[in-house]
């Protein structure tokens, strides 16, 4: 069935629907596609990180998934391992236990949360792990990478900035509409569908 609708309506509608994509395409993007940045460590041993952005960073334990018996269990005994993150200057970042249990499993590996760090600064770190058991027996493997709550933060951010460009642009073409009504312009305001 055709009808006419006003070509104001569709183009504030489509000015909304694309918003509305363009938000939630930059959001998942920014959670789920984004570039991650992940150093890995095995303990005992120390190497050289280089932080592109200041932030809350995560410091994660990995083992692979066939030593898991039941889901969320660390296999190994970690008991002894003692991380520290120092930066250019030699002075210790603050780690925390992680306050709520995170895991992320790829492929036949699966990371538990240990620690939660704040970087201050961009630039380079020492990032290094003793593990006495790692020195008699098998290592252990760490993993550095950018926190899951500071990339959502970010993700939300990012899509923010993009709906806040659509809505200065639904209002800038709101405020042509007005404008060209009050001057009394004939303007072809309907088409057919």
């Amino acid at each position: 069935m055709a009808g006419i609708v006003s070509r104001r309506w569709a183009v504030i509608v489509l000015i909304i629907a694309l918003g509305a994509v363009s938000f939630i395409v930059t959001v998942a993007y920014g959670i789920l596609g984004g570039p991650r940045a992940v150093v890995r460590l095995a303990a005992p041993g120390e190497v050289r990180v280089e932080f592109a952005q200041s932030g809350g960073y995560a410091i994660y334990h990995e083992y692979p998934r066939a030593l898991e018996s039941r889901p969320g269990e660390v296999p190994e005994n970690i008991e002894g391992l003692r991380v520290t993150l120092r930066d250019a200057a030699a002075a210790e970042v603050p780690l925390r236990p992680a306050t709520s249990p995170r895991r992320y499993a790829v492929l036949d590996v699966i990371g538990v949360i240990l620690y939660e760090a704040e970087i201050p600064r961009a630039g380079a770190y020492q990032f290094s792990a003793e593990y006495p058991a790692g020195t008699a027996g098998p290592s252990t493997h760490l993993v550095i990478k950018r926190s899951y709550r500071q990339q959502v933060r970010e993700a939300l951010g990012r899509g923010a900035i993009v709906l806040a460009s659509f809505v200065v642009l639904l209002g800038a073409v709101l405020f042509s509409f007005s404008r060209r009504k009050a001057q009394g312009e004939e303007v072809d305001d309907e088409f057919v569908l």
